[in-house]
């Protein structure tokens, strides 16, 4: 979860709209393979509007480079339930450090 908060970029585009995918782009699509994010929930903004074969909505590449350390604090209270110290997920095969 923490690595959402890497900007540094990738030569991985996405799909046809032509943006490079940060680090933490990935991990956020890493996690979303685990656990699906429901994007109006926790952003309170719809991502509804998909390219036919891309998994990637558009506008939330955008959104996520331009509030990366917020999108990183929500996805981390919504996974982890804001209790880093008592939580377990077994999808993501995390246990908090103690």
């Amino acid at each position: 979860i923490e690595l959402i908060k890497d900007s540094k970029a990738t030569s991985l585009k996405v799909c046809s709209q032509n943006l490079t995918l940060r680090k933490g782009d990935l991990a956020f699509l890493l996690i979303e393979e685990f656990e699906l994010i429901p994007y109006f929930e926790i952003f309170k903004l719809q991502f509804d509007i998909y390219e036919q074969n891309c998994p990637f909505p558009l506008g939330l590449s955008e959104y996520i480079n331009n509030n990366r350390v917020e999108v990183y604090s929500k996805v981390k209270d919504y996974i982890l339930g804001g209790d880093d110290q008592s939580f377990s997920h077994p999808k993501l095969n995390f246990k908090p450090k103690r």
